[in-house]
């Protein structure tokens, strides 16, 4: 949701709730109060349907690929980041040499690290067992071409 929302396919729904409110604000009392209450329900629905659509699809493609519908471990070290898939298919590793991050990114739940503007590995804060600290350190450490920003403590 994050990348969609940072997208113009993100944002015109939103601008487009916020211009219906405003033309149903401004036209109420001059037009039959139905109008009024179809201009709402259009807002509504240009705020609603995107987030259940991205839901929906979301759930479709992890239903879709047994790489992401197993759990995957993450193996850091010096010469970069290897994923492994709990899945039985052949193409169950891939390695990240650190040269080949673009950038890492740091939210309240997850460490994104970024091989290029559209994939990502996403890492969940509370399955690192107590070693974000040391991931986060090895990061900066090895990080030295990339953008990284981490969550000030």
């Amino acid at each position: 949701m994050y990348k969609n929302y940072r997208s113009s396919q993100g944002i015109t729904p939103i601008i487009l709730a916020v211009l219906v409110v405003l033309v149903a604000s401004f036209s109420s009392g001059k037009i039959p109060l139905h109008f009024t209450v179809i201009y709402y329900i259009c807002a509504a629905i240009f705020l609603i349907y995107q987030p259940i659509l991205l839901f929906f699809q979301a759930r479709a493609q992890i239903n879709r690929n047994l790489v992401l519908s197993n759990p995957i471990r993450y193996e850091f070290s010096e010469e970069g980041i290897k994923a492994v898939s709990g899945a039985v298919i052949e193409d169950n590793v891939i390695e990240m040499p650190w040269d080949e991050i673009l950038m890492v990114r740091e939210t309240r739940s997850e460490l994104f690290i970024f091989r290029d503007r559209e994939n990502a590995f996403v890492l969940p804060k509370d399955a690192t067992e107590g070693l974000l600290r040391k991931i986060k350190k090895l990061i900066r450490d090895m990080m030295h071409h990339g953008d990284v920003s981490f969550l000030k403590r």
